[in-house]
């Protein structure tokens, strides 16, 4: 058997190949962190019925469903709107969670399955393991950080642009260099939490 050896060089790379992978890697990385970044606290309510109140005292309920653009409360059955509609889901999307006065999940409308899940959650909320606390402190510090992080970006990108035979790529992909750094900054968090 022959093995043949093909070395590629940057400059043989089309730079709209380049820009089409960034753009997939983006993309890839943008949408996984979203999807992860949902409310805590909201996500702890999924999939239990709730009832939503809002401000003009509306009252909302259904199964819930949390999304990173959204929350959808799941009718029982459907239900019939103003207009005569029939409607299985009520959808508050993320721009509108301003006029929430109260998500409301009742301890004793919850199965034991999900009474139980609550019960290890407090558990672990008020007697946090020791790699709880540990990774619950360095996530603080990281959120406390959080602009020295996008110093060292900024600083180890201008750095790869100009000393690798990449970096001359990556000028050429500033629009999507700069949308992965948001996304990955974003991720962190923006303000110190201690609890």
């Amino acid at each position: 058997m022959v093995y043949m050896v093909v070395a590629i060089s940057w400059g043989d790379i089309p730079y709209t190949a380049i820009t089409i992978i960034f753009i997939v890697l983006a993309t890839g990385v943008g949408a996984f962190i979203r999807r992860r970044s949902r409310d805590k606290c909201l996500r702890d309510f999924e999939q239990n019925r709730v009832t939503l109140e809002d401000k003009a005292g509306k009252a909302i309920w259904g199964k819930l469903r949390v999304e990173n653009t959204g929350l959808e409360f799941i009718y029982p059955e459907k239900q019939k709107d103003e207009d005569g509609h029939f409607e299985g889901s009520f959808i508050l999307y993320k721009h509108e969670f301003d006029h929430i006065g109260a998500v409301i999940r009742y301890h004793d409308e919850l199965s034991e399955a999900n009474k139980k899940k609550r019960q290890k959650q407090l558990e672990r909320t008020y007697h946090p393991s020791l790699p709880r606390r540990l990774k619950r402190k360095l996530a603080n510090v990281f959120k406390t950080v959080r602009d020295s992080i996008a110093e060292v970006i900024n600083l180890l990108m201008s750095q790869a642009k100009k000393a690798s035979p990449a970096g001359g790529m990556l000028s050429t992909q500033d629009k999507y260099v700069s949308q992965m750094k948001a996304e990955l900054i974003g991720s962190v968090g923006t303000s110190y939490e201690p609890l």
